[in-house]
């Protein structure tokens, strides 16, 4: 019986510990990182690698005079600028002006309609890229509804060879009946705990302990290093994360890939310009890509997409993210990007739509 006594005793000491402990790291970090609702965004790259000294609590509001257009809420009518893009252009990064077609319409006063993908029922098969749905959209003579100058691509780096360096079919058309059986989109982001017990809190435990051995803790899909200049404005403003993917796509920009990306956004740029519409292909630059000289001990190889691309002929405007923002990150501009996210800040916004000519 004493036995007995002993081994409850024990093991609800046990069981109270854990429960304790768990409560205590996720009073103290993991509810700031991962719990539902604590805030509109905290950073992707602190999330996701559980680092908490760099998370900033974001919530978004806009300070620009005028906004753009999403296609759910449009009353229609004719447009000058319509984009379409991933996270980037869909206000994914949250904070201040957390789309950079703000920027257009109120530096440029021009209509701006964006189009989120996901919104298309049709966006799947053999128009799952963007290039493709563009395609279709111009096609189907669904665009001339608004009557756009320029159609803006945009799409992060990373993702760019995949998605863009392939046979497209440029022929492929679809109804307007099609086209328009739109998704519902959930535009709030679903991620989050609601248990103060949980294996994030482990994960905060095991990843911090390992960063002090590996750039990403040999599990995290997160890869943390120091800069040789402070470019954040917080306390540890020479801290650097980056996503895993940044530095295993380098390698699939080889001179095929890129000529083949380039000869498909001159074909679509032809097809558009019958219609008399400017095409326009701003890749985002990856956030390791745009701080790789400012690494400290960097053993990584280096990003060549956008050398590449520079020195290809182009029938669409190229924006130079890369170019742009790197004279920026020189000058000693700090939150070019956010220090917890993979997303340029709106610092990284105003100064692309700054450069960008509407003629």
């Amino acid at each position: 019986m004493n036995k007995y006594k002993f081994f409850v005793t024990i093991s609800l000491v046990f069981l109270a510990l854990f429960a304790l402990s768990n409560l205590a790291i996720w009073k103290l970090y993991t509810e700031k990182l991962i719990g539902k609702g604590y805030c509109e965004r905290v950073g992707g790259l602190s999330r996701i690698g559980y680092v908490f000294d760099v998370m900033e609590c974001r919530a978004s509001f806009v300070d620009l005079p005028q906004k753009h257009w999403e296609l759910e809420d449009f009353p229609g009518g004719q447009v000058d600028v319509i984009t379409l893009g991933d996270s980037f252009a869909n206000g994914g990064v949250k904070g201040r002006n957390p789309y950079f077609q703000d920027y257009i319409a109120s530096r440029h006063n021009l209509k701006v309609l964006n189009l989120n993908p996901q919104l298309f029922s049709i966006y799947r098969g053999e128009v799952s890229n963007f290039l493709a749905l563009s395609a279709v959209l111009l096609n189907s003579g669904w665009l001339e509804k608004y009557k756009p100058k320029y159609f803006l691509i945009e799409c992060v780096e990373r993702n760019c060879i995949d998605d863009f360096a392939r046979n497209i079919n440029f022929l492929k058309t679809a109804s307007f009946e099609e086209i328009e059986k739109f998704n519902k989109i959930n535009r709030n982001d679903n991620f989050g705990e609601d248990r103060f017990i949980n294996n994030g809190n482990f994960k905060f435990l095991l990843y911090n302990l390992l960063y002090h051995f590996d750039d990403n803790a040999f599990y995290s899909l997160v890869y943390v290093r120091k800069l040789n200049q402070s470019l954040f404005s917080g306390p540890n403003g020479n801290k650097f994360l980056f996503y895993h993917i940044d530095i295993e796509r380098t390698r699939k920009a080889t001179d095929q890939a890129i000529k083949k990306l380039n000869d498909n956004f001159n074909t679509l740029a032809e097809k558009m310009a019958e219609k008399n519409i400017k095409l326009i292909f701003m890749p985002a630059v990856d956030k390791f890509n745009l701080y790789y000289d400012n690494i400290l001990k960097n053993r990584y190889a280096p990003s060549v997409f956008f050398e590449k691309l520079r020195k290809l002929p182009k029938k669409y405007y190229f924006v130079d993210t890369k170019e742009i923002l790197l004279k920026e990150i020189k000058k000693g501009e700090k939150d070019i990007y956010y220090q917890d996210d993979t997303h340029w800040s709106w610092k990284g916004s105003q100064a692309i739509i700054n450069h960008l000519k509407f003629e």
